[in-house]
């Protein structure tokens, strides 16, 4: 049995223009830090590299009776609901693994920048050590399964350069049950390769295409993920 804590966002996208990636790149970092809550006993948050002591302690339990719950304690305190400023992309609780992910801004010394915020307004800082696994986005999108396409235009390439050849993913419609997922194979800067699959409400593959899609635009991910499946 596995319990699945999200806060319901998209996968993060970059700009087409160098000016609109550095804008992504300072809200939505370079990638994700994960976190194997099983090999931490805590998480500290920094204000600052250089600080003395953490300004936020973040500690997961597991229950003995249901271990695939997880109950956060924040600051030694036990609390009922999570604090604003703990804001992460998802935290992932099973009985085999308890992982968080966090964006990640970037990187000082032994320490990563996170795109949580203090009370004060300042990006929190984890130390970096056993458990804590940072994943540029390449590396984090091909370690996810069943994409799913969120665009209404959904439109097909034959390669990452050509813009003007589309075809839909498959002539025609399928099954009004029908579901269609994508398996990222291949990234290049905003297009993603993708085996694209048609299944039925059992799972089973109705009809199978592969191509170039374009995985973000300007504003937006025109892509998000299962979570259950990374």
């Amino acid at each position: 049995m596995k319990k699945l804590f999200c806060i319901p966002v998209f996968l993060m996208f970059f700009c087409v223009s160098s000016v609109r990636a550095d804008e992504f790149e300072k809200t939505h970092g370079l990638g994700i830090i994960q976190i194997d809550l099983d090999s931490l006993i805590s998480l500290d948050f920094w204000e600052a590299p250089d600080d003395i002591l953490p300004i936020h302690i973040m500690t997961a339990h597991r229950e003995l009776l249901y271990p695939e719950q997880a109950h956060f304690t924040f600051d030694r305190l036990k609390q009922d609901s999570i604090p604003a400023w703990f804001n992460t992309l998802y935290f992932y609780s099973g009985i085999e693994s308890r992982r968080l992910d966090i964006n990640c801004l970037g990187e000082n010394g032994q320490y990563f920048q996170t795109n949580l915020k203090s009370e004060s307004g300042k990006f929190l800082w984890i130390r970096k050590s056993m458990g804590v696994v940072f994943k540029q986005w390449i590396d984090f999108y091909l370690s996810v399964t069943n994409l799913e396409y969120v665009s209404d235009t959904v439109l097909l390439y034959d390669n990452p350069t050509n813009k003007v050849q589309a075809f839909p993913f498959f002539p025609g419609p399928g099954p009004a049950s029908s579901r269609i997922v994508l398996a990222p194979i291949e990234i290049s800067g905003i297009w993603m390769k993708v085996d694209i699959i048609e299944t039925n409400e059992f799972g089973d593959a109705l009809r199978k295409n592969s191509g170039w899609i374009l995985w973000r635009n300007e504003k937006e991910p025109l892509v998000t993920f299962n979570l259950m499946g990374c």
